[in-house]
């Protein structure tokens, strides 16, 4: 790219992030309905129940926090009831409880509905391309040789 491109691409990105993520955190903790759970729990249990049997590990490598913040969320949401941790010889695996997977559900739905109002208008090409678009500018992203 030259250098007198446009920088409203690199605004819009940025101010839409937060933008989808509070209506997201929005929607979910008002139908979820739980004083003992915020957004960032439930992003623990949509991807755990969407990988069960991941690794504490392999959620520090994909999650978007630290370590530490990582490990406290497990935590907490063992203490809460709704994941497990299991053991095999020496490897520890995340699997949803009963109340985890009737959790995981409602934030399916409630991710669903979201989307929708996210994408509507979209056609369903469109979708992909843009998914293809994203892919794309986060493989860019990701690229430190640029």
């Amino acid at each position: 790219m030259n250098d007198d491109y446009d920088v409203s691409i690199l605004y819009s990105l940025s101010s839409l992030q937060p933008v989808i993520r509070k209506d997201l955190a929005s929607a979910m903790e008002s139908g979820i309905q739980r004083e003992d759970l915020k957004f960032q729990h439930m992003v623990f249990i949509t991807y755990i129940g969407s990988r069960e049997g991941v690794s504490q590990k392999e959620l520090n490598q994909i999650m978007p926090y630290d370590k530490s913040y990582t490990s406290i969320m497990v935590r907490n949401l063992i203490q809460l009831g709704l994941i497990e941790n299991r053991s095999s010889g020496r490897y520890y695996s995340l699997f949803l409880t009963s109340e985890g997977r009737d959790l995981f559900d409602q934030c399916k739905r409630l991710s669903n509905e979201v989307n929708d109002r996210l994408l509507n208008g979209f056609t369903e090409d469109e979708v992909v391309q843009f998914q293809r678009f994203l892919l794309r500018v986060k493989d860019n992203l990701s690229n430190k040789t640029l």
